[in-house]
């Protein structure tokens, strides 16, 4: 089930990344556009300014390997999965739209996307992108654990143990404080 969620929660993600991405280079050239108006002239506001930085890169670095492994599950797997991965997930399209598309019964196509769901997530372990490891990349994003949350939340019958909590970002920097995605 875990497995099941994540899948979709990094499809869904996907939509989203772009408009993060531009976000963080936007808040990376203010910063350093506005690096000589820091209080004091110091060496801490400088450090500051450069941790809040590498730690923006660093997001943008996650979100960039995102991006790409969605893609490149897509070039990868069966061309009747990715379409559907795509239709579902990518064009947004609801289960009853996709349904009347592709001229099949929900129940046929909620199979048919939860075989989708296991051929991608098949793909992910073998770039290395097994749950344990999502958990652990991803795990600092709040954004994407919100996703996965709302998608835990919609389940009928949840499991406990497929509940992720946000794993807060370990920072020092004063700027992570006012830039949270």
């Amino acid at each position: 089930m875990k497995n099941q969620l994540w899948t979709q929660t990094l499809f869904e993600a996907y939509n989203y990344a772009g408009g993060i991405i531009r976000t963080i280079d936007k808040r990376v050239l203010t910063l350093g556009t506005n690096s000589y108006k820091t209080t004091n002239y110091g060496q801490d506001s400088t450090l500051d300014l450069m941790e809040a930085v590498i730690e923006l890169i660093q997001r943008k670095k996650k979100i960039l390997k995102l991006k790409m492994l969605i893609e490149d599950t897509l070039r990868n797997v069966n061309v009747d999965v990715s379409k559907l991965m795509i239709r579902r997930y990518l064009d947004k399209l609801t289960l009853n739209e996709l349904s009347t598309e592709m001229g099949i019964s929900v129940n046929i196509l909620r199979r048919k996307l939860n075989k989708a769901i296991l051929k991608c997530y098949e793909y992910f372990c073998k770039q290395g992108y097994c749950t344990p490891f999502i958990e652990q990349e991803f795990g600092t994003e709040k954004w994407l654990v919100g996703i996965y949350e709302r998608k835990y939340q919609n389940l009928k019958k949840p499991k406990e143990e497929d509940r992720v909590v946000f794993i807060p970002q370990k920072s020092n920097s004063s700027f992570s404080v006012c830039f949270a995605i």
